[in-house]
């Protein structure tokens, strides 16, 4: 067909019985490597996240338990002690870390699906090519 490019390009409907077979596959790999990318940019926002905690969490270390700190909801300015501060930073930055560990284990299972993809879509189009043979 003209204009498709890839190892598709010579599939059409009228020639093989396996184009259905091929686009379901095509369609299905295109999903997962937009889920790979949604979870690399959301592990990339975490990334970004837990650094601006550990800052935070290093320049709380260096305060006296005294010093008055404000904690930013929204545009509500609330004073909260060093210590609160600091714990609400280690909470963030354990959050942060529990959720990069899930989208790690998560990218390893798409990575995998990923890669079955593309050898079912190879074993596919080597079929076709062997049919017209």
């Amino acid at each position: 067909r003209k204009g498709k490019k890839g190892l598709y390009k010579k599939m059409s409907r009228s020639d093989n019985p396996e184009y259905e077979e091929f686009t379901e596959l095509q369609n299905s790999y295109k999903q997962l490597l937009r889920r790979k990318d949604i979870n690399v940019l959301n592990s990339q926002m975490l990334e970004t996240e837990k650094e601006k905690q550990l800052y935070t969490r290093t320049h709380l270390g260096k305060l006296d338990a005294e010093h008055k700190c404000y904690k930013t909801i929204g545009r509500l300015f609330l004073q909260k002690s060093v210590a609160g501060l600091t714990e609400d930073s280690d909470k963030n930055i354990k959050y942060c870390d529990d959720q990069l560990l899930k989208l790690r284990k998560t990218r390893t299972e798409l990575n995998s699906k990923i890669d079955e993809h593309e050898k079912d879509m190879t074993k596919l189009l080597q079929a076709v090519r062997a049919k017209k043979k």
